[in-house]
This record gives structure tokens, C-alpha cells and sequence, in this order.
């Protein structure tokens, strides 16, 4: 694929009050997305089933509100990206013909 499927952008926040209060970091194409996905997942899921090995165990309150804000964490993240794969593919497939 080229650039016609576009690029993901990345930006800083720092302060969401200001205009200001944020700084471009750079831009991802569609195999550099497709790359950060990959290795999600098999990290969103380490995280998830460490999770429910200590819910489990019955260790509440002992690390698991950690566990699962890092599971929660690492599947939104893959879910921001899979939605954004599929935004560039359907760019891509839109100017295909062009």
C-alpha cells in the first residue's frame, strides 16, 4: 500500500485547556499501524489473562485494580488502532481506482 490509504497522526496533550497545550509527535503509515496492532495483541492479552488469574485466586484489592487498568488500557489501545487500520483500508480501497 502507498499513501493513498493516508497516515495516522500522533499528537501530545499536555494541557487540554489551551489551544496550545499540545505538540505533534509524528505520523504512522498504514504498515508502521499495522506493526503497533500486532504487537498488541498478544500483550492485551497477557494482561487479560493475568487479570483473571488473580481475580481468581481471590487476590481483590491486592494489585488487581492495576491489572486491570493495564488490560483496559492495552485493549482500548488496540481497539483505537484496529478502528484506524480499517479507516486506512477503506481510504486505500476508495482511491484504488484512481
Amino acid at each position: 500500500m502507498d499513501d493513498r490509504n493516508g497516515y495516522l497522526c500522533i499528537e501530545w496533550v499536555y494541557d487540554n485547556t489551551n489551544e496550545e497545550g499540545w505538540e505533534a509527535v509524528g505520523v504512522l503509515d498504514y504498515w508502521q499501524a499495522h506493526a503497533i496492532t500486532e504487537a498488541l495483541k498478544p500483550y492485551a492479552n497477557r494482561c487479560e489473562n493475568k487479570l483473571q488469574y488473580y481475580l481468581a485466586k481471590g487476590e481483590q484489592n491486592r494489585g488487581t485494580e492495576v491489572l486491570e487498568d493495564a488490560a483496559d488500557s492495552a485493549n482500548h489501545a488496540l481497539n483505537m488502532f484496529t478502528n484506524a487500520l480499517e479507516l486506512m483500508k477503506d481510504r486505500y480501497k476508495q482511491t484504488e481506482g484512481t
